[in-house]
């Protein structure tokens, strides 16, 4: 079980009401040790009278040997909506199911089907997309391979999705990716990539800079790398960079990421991404930049602090978060941040 609650102040510059923001979430074993079913409830509630309010149900349950089957849900109740027209149940629901195979060796896969409602809107999350229907799948094999020096698992990956908009079934976005993991045996992970992407557009895509993407039909496709590191360095760097075709233009991204523990006690680490974007037919261009730092004190076991300072290029904006930890036993913890 977990309870949060948070009153904000009101923001007159910015037209923000005083808000409190509310959530419950219970979760209980069902059936086995690695089946579960819970449920959750969000909610925003303003000082001038708006609220939006969320509840869902979840459950995983292992069916048999390495077979799962997921099974989520979820509606919104917000005023606005209720004022204008009424309360939709339907329109204002999502809905998810996963079939999957666990494992790590051997074949394994995954299938997910998504529906959302036009009047879906969960205030104390967000959501990339409305009244669509996604489709998703993926499979993998994973081979363990003995006898080759320094290589310890190999495993090719396919996967892919496709959103369809419910009001007349047009694919609002697709994706198909292939990669190859390659893990050696002092625990370091290569990765290699390639993507093709489809977009349709039906309203112009705005990006920093006073850059933006005309509506339309875009396919374009990426390469891509990743480096992990052995966690047990003392002090490692992981790195990613990817570079392709975007939209009608290309985009070039690179990140790295340092960890250093100088003891058991405190790590130090940052991950530094930068987007380098050109539309030459429009003779556009932005570059972004996202830094983040974090430090992490551990007294002991049961005591912790973690610290985090991010600064996005693109929004002009620098947030910061510090959190206490107190574990009091496995799965029980006190958090204050």
């Amino acid at each position: 079980m977990g309870v949060l609650n948070m009153q904000t102040a009101e923001d007159d510059a910015l037209g923000v009401p005083s808000e409190n923001f509310g959530v419950a979430r219970v979760r209980r074993r069902v059936f086995n040790q690695t089946s579960y079913a819970g449920g959750i409830v969000t909610s925003r509630v303003g000082a001038d009278g708006s609220y939006n309010v969320a509840y869902g149900l979840d459950g995983v349950v292992r069916l048999v040997g390495d077979e799962y089957l997921t099974i989520k849900g979820a509606q919104t109740v917000d005023r606005a909506l209720v004022e204008n027209g009424g309360f939709d149940p339907g329109a204002s629901t999502l809905g998810l199911v996963r079939w999957e195979r666990r494992r790590t060796e051997g074949l394994y896969y995954q299938g997910t089907v998504t529906r959302a409602g036009a009047e879906y809107r969960p205030d104390m999350g967000f959501i990339t997309r409305r009244d669509f229907t996604k489709l998703g799948g993926r499979v993998a094999y994973g081979w363990f391979l003995s006898g080759v020096s320094s290589l310890r698992k190999v495993t090719p990956e396919a996967s892919g999705t496709v959103a369809l908009r419910n009001a007349d079934g047009t694919v609002q976005s697709a994706e198909v990716e292939h990669e190859w993991n390659v893990e050696f045996d002092a625990g370091r992970t290569l990765e290699a990539e390639g993507k093709l992407r489809i977009e349709d557009l039906r309203d112009p895509l705005s990006f920093p800079e006073n850059t933006s993407v005309p509506a339309g039909r875009y396919r374009f496709a990426s390469a891509g790398l990743r480096h992990d590191p052995p966690e047990g360095q003392l002090l490692r760097v992981r790195g990613r960079t990817s570079l392709g075709t975007f939209f009608d233009g290309w985009r070039w991204r690179v990140e790295a990421s340092p960890t250093w523990n100088p003891s058991r006690h405190l790590e130090l680490g940052g991950t530094y991404q930068a987007n380098l974007v050109r539309f030459p037919d429009r003779d556009q261009r932005f570059v972004a930049h996202v830094a983040r730092t974090r430090v992490r004190v551990a007294l002991n076991k049961r005591i912790s602090t973690n610290a985090f300072l991010q600064y996005n290029s693109a929004a002009d904006l620098a947030t910061a978060d510090v959190r206490f930890r107190y574990n009091f036993g496995q799965g029980n913890d006190l958090w204050i941040v």
